[in-house]
């Protein structure tokens, strides 16, 4: 399991998502700009996403990578297993309610360090797939 430094005061943030940029939907963009030391986004929007987040990954070279992805056939399996490969911490965000829960997020969630959902009825759910632990 990849541990983070919690001593470093900032981090290399790379933050992958729907609101990741533009208002008025910025909040988290603007909250990573304050407590990082470098900063990088990519709206999840863009065409060829996978491919440009491994690109930023490789060169940025991020200590966490921050994922805001609540739709399946975004971000793919083979996409988080190569931003992992570079070492980053990664967090996958879910404010979504959703009954069922997406599958993607058992699939991503076997590569992702830590995925965080707004409601306990979700954490309990993947908890229980053994999955996400």
């Amino acid at each position: 399991m990849l541990k983070i430094n919690l001593h470093k005061t900032k981090y290399k943030i790379f933050h992958i998502g729907m609101c990741a940029t533009g208002t008025p939907y910025n909040g988290l963009q603007e909250a990573f700009i304050k407590v990082a030391s470098k900063y990088e986004e990519l709206n999840c929007g863009v065409p060829n996403v996978n491919i440009e987040a491994v690109k930023i990954a490789k060169r940025f070279r991020p200590d966490i990578i921050f994922i805001q992805v609540q739709a399946p056939d975004i971000i793919k399996e083979t996409t988080v297993m190569q931003l992992k490969e570079t070492g980053a911490f990664v967090v996958n965000w879910s404010g979504d309610v959703r009954e069922p829960i997406e599958k993607f997020y058992y699939l991503l969630g076997k590569h992702i360090d830590c995925t965080l959902f707004s409601n306990m009825t979700d954490v309990e759910t993947v908890n229980e797939s053994g999955i996400c632990k």
